[in-house]
């Protein structure tokens, strides 16, 4: 029995995509990135403002245009999407083709490549200017509108991220990088009557922006209708989740992302970590310090941070850091003016010490590696491997020679570093940063 076979399927969601020249002025191809069936969010309503949709259209024709709706799996319209090819950015006449003489890795305004009558063509459509807007997560289906009749094309599924309480240890590795947001502001508004709703995540609660009509997360209303009642939203999900962006770094049109420190209390605090150094002081108050400026422990890319971490009733870390890599690093500061090196270029006693305590922690976290993890309340699976990094002492009045031996030395699961080396990681985070 032959089956009828509707002229346009859905293929899924691209996050970029772009048309670029292949060997020949008239021949083009697609390059794409991030092609799924799947889409995650930790928050709904979802929006969809960039990207495109695929699709498989057979025999295309340019006057061609298509009416389809989203449902969701209960049959409940979502959306609606209508277009025709001659009103989309798009041109489908190959003599009015540009030719690039440097084709884009994404290009978002490209153009359509000729295909034969009676043959399927592949085509990405942007979905800016879509305003398609996913009411909850769930399985959406595509239905194809034509002569009366119903046909589903495709299906995108929306998957929903629960993250994890804002703890502690999330907050210090948030506040470890300059570029993840330590603020999440939200607004959803009409386009019709103007009516809005606008919703604040942080690190902290914050006056200022509740004076400016914010209103924190965890106190939103079940649903936000505006005055005209076009716009009607269930904020359950966002009233648990919205914290959830805090860390992240891309925002939308209706989320914006406030980074965790401005260019100029990056400088401060490199000013004042020097001074610190400088002035020798104690080994509390570097801990205190680096505490309260956990950037400058940027370059162990942390996702969770823990300050004097217990080692079962055995011993207690000064930092123990889960990295995005899955390592966990066991952290040991010793003074700014701890002697590293002896006149004859040998390790110090007073370095070795650290060393020998860097090794007893390692010890005992290979011999009780569970009970270690459940101490600092993490979970086997998210650690793959345990070093120690020992950071003691300066550079200066060292010989550089014996200096540079004595990094150069494999001290195993043990890392050295000196203050001086963790300023110059800093230094080049901040270098990076001034290059975006």
């Amino acid at each position: 029995m032959a089956k009828s076979i509707p002229s346009i399927g859905f293929l899924g969601y691209v996050e970029r995509y772009s048309l670029v020249q292949n060997t020949h002025p008239r021949l083009w191809k697609y390059n794409i990135l991030g092609f799924k069936q799947i889409i995650f969010s930790y928050i709904y309503p979802l929006t969809l403002r960039g990207g495109g949709f695929a699709f498989s259209i057979y025999d295309m024709n340019p006057d061609e245009s298509f009416a389809l709706k989203w449902r969701d799996n209960d049959g409940v319209e979502a959306a609606t999407m209508n277009f025709r090819f001659g009103e989309l950015p798009f041109d489908l006449d190959l003599s009015k083709q540009k030719s690039l003489t440097e084709a884009p890795i994404i290009k978002t305004d490209a153009i359509i490549p000729n295909v034969h009558k009676s043959t399927w063509a592949f085509l990405v459509l942007p979905v800016s200017g879509m305003e398609l807007t996913i009411p909850k997560p769930g399985l959406y289906h595509l239905w194809l509108l034509e002569e009366g009749s119903e046909t589903k094309v495709g299906s995108l599924n929306f998957g929903l991220i629960n993250p994890e309480p804002l703890s502690e240890a999330r907050i210090a590795a948030i506040r470890s990088d300059p570029r993840a947001a330590k603020g999440v502001h939200l607004v959803l508004s009409c386009k019709m009557c103007g009516g809005s709703l606008k919703s604040y995540a942080g690190l902290e609660q914050d006056a200022s922006l509740e004076g400016n009509g914010f209103v924190w997360y965890q106190n939103l209303p079940g649903k936000f209708v505006c005055d005209c009642g076009k716009l009607e939203a269930n904020l359950t999900i966002i009233r648990s989740n919205l914290h959830g962006l805090l860390g992240q770094k891309r925002g939308s049109e209706d989320v914006t992302l406030i980074p965790s420190y401005e260019r100029d209390a990056l400088d401060t605090i490199r000013t004042n970590f020097c001074a610190l150094l400088d002035q020798k002081e104690s080994e509390e108050i570097l801990q205190k310090f680096l505490e309260e400026n956990p950037v400058l422990l940027h370059e162990f890319s942390p996702s969770l941070i823990f300050f004097k971490a217990p080692l079962l009733s055995f011993y207690k870390t000064d930092f123990t850091i889960l990295s995005h890599a899955k390592e966990l690093i066991l952290i040991e500061l010793e003074k700014p003016h701890t002697q590293i090196l002896k006149k004859d270029g040998g390790v110090h006693s007073d370095l070795q010490h650290a060393f020998d305590q860097a090794r007893n922690w390692l010890h005992t976290s290979d011999e009780h590696r569970l009970a270690v993890l459940e101490c600092i309340r993490l979970d086997q699976k998210q650690v793959g491997s345990v070093r120690a990094v020992v950071i003691a002492g300066r550079d200066v009045e060292n010989d550089p020679e014996h200096l540079r031996k004595l990094k150069g030395i494999d001290f195993g699961r043990i890392k050295f570093l000196t203050y001086d080396d963790l300023l110059g990681a800093f230094d080049a985070l901040l270098r990076a940063l001034d290059k975006t």
